[in-house]
């Protein structure tokens, strides 16, 4: 079950191994994916192994609504934490991260978003591009200036800038 608190990390890593455990499930065969064995022992490991090397699971389940305020389409946005990134850097420059889109639909904010099951992929070299051509816009949480654990923001991308992978 998804956790109500945007800030209670715990819960979400709990919650985001469910949702990688179900992803290899459904897709794992199609794309070429399984869990990390390392995932076992080390829960901050890259979450997938494909056949490049490490990949990462971003799982968004609910829109970045206001995405259109930065100037991105809310229906096409993803969202990755800089601190993310900046450990994949340094820990993982051949990393691949997959986009997982699964929305139930919706409106919030005057936005109505339909139901979305898509998977998007790209590498960590092409998002360190995007930012250096400021194609992707940064967004700081508000409630977070102090939040000694959870990222203080996110890159916006679009999923045009991205290879999609399913459907």
């Amino acid at each position: 079950m998804k956790p109500l608190d945007t800030e209670d990390k715990l819960a979400w890593c709990d919650h985001g191994l469910d949702l990688e455990l179900l992803f290899c499930e459904k897709f794992g065969e199609r794309l070429g994916v399984s869990m990390n064995p390392e995932k076992t022992d080390n829960p901050y490991a890259p979450d997938l192994v494909n056949v490049s090397g490490f990949a990462d699971l971003k799982t968004q389940q609910t829109p970045f609504y206001r995405a259109g305020s930065y100037g991105v389409n809310p229906l096409q946005c993803v969202v990755i934490n800089r601190k993310d990134l900046k450990r994949y850097y340094k820990l993982y420059r051949d990393i691949q991260i997959y986009f997982w889109l699964s929305f139930e639909g919706g409106t919030s904010y005057g936005v109505s978003i339909p139901k979305m099951d898509a998977i998007f992929m790209v590498d960590l070299a092409s998002i360190i591009r995007m930012i250096h051509d400021k194609l992707i816009p940064l967004h700081h949480y508000q409630r977070r200036g102090d939040d000694p654990v959870n990222a203080k923001s996110s890159y916006l991308i679009d999923t045009a800038l991205l290879t999609q992978v399913y459907p």
